[in-house]
């Protein structure tokens, strides 16, 4: 992938995330701005809070708790879960995507050949989610971490880790 700059004009950005070929920027007014590689945004995309990029798809959290997703679909990254509502935060990995709903429930979607989408049972009071490569991180109330899926240390994988 050839390296991409920002696009000129942009002001009044909160917040950035980069994917393996895009990145986007949320403005103060809600709107994203993409650029890079699989830039169809979704038309009418507004009122966003978060944002966060994948390998090659991309998720936004508007004010309302409803997911966005676009981007490439080969592993059902952007194949919302029915019922996906109240959504607090949002993480994209590699070819999955997390949810945090507002009753601190966990959600999870997109390829799971390591099980980074097979949350754990037995999650409770969650307050952050991660996703990544072939893994999924949680972070508790009591500032415990939880991991699941396939654990990579210094681009080895060492195995698979589950509560």
């Amino acid at each position: 992938f050839p390296v991409t700059i920002s696009p000129t004009g942009l002001r009044e950005v909160i917040a950035v995330a980069a994917g393996r070929g895009c990145s986007l920027a949320l403005t103060k007014s809600g709107q994203v701005v993409a650029w890079g590689y699989k830039l169809s945004m979704p038309a009418n995309l507004q009122d966003v809070i978060r944002i966060s990029a994948g390998a090659s798809h991309s998720l936004a959290l508007t004010k309302s708790g409803q997911v966005v997703a676009w981007g490439d679909n080969s592993d059902g990254q952007i194949n919302l879960p029915s019922g996906l509502i109240d959504v607090v935060q949002i993480s994209a990995g590699w070819n999955h995507s997390l949810a945090l709903t507002n009753s601190g429930q966990v959600v999870a979607w997109g390829r799971s050949d390591e099980g980074q989408t097979n949350i754990p049972t037995n999650l409770s009071e969650v307050v952050q989610v991660s996703a990544g490569f072939s893994h999924s991180l949680a972070l508790t109330k009591s500032g415990k971490v939880v991991a699941w899926g396939g654990i990579i240390v210094t681009g080895k994988q060492i195995g698979r880790a589950h509560v």
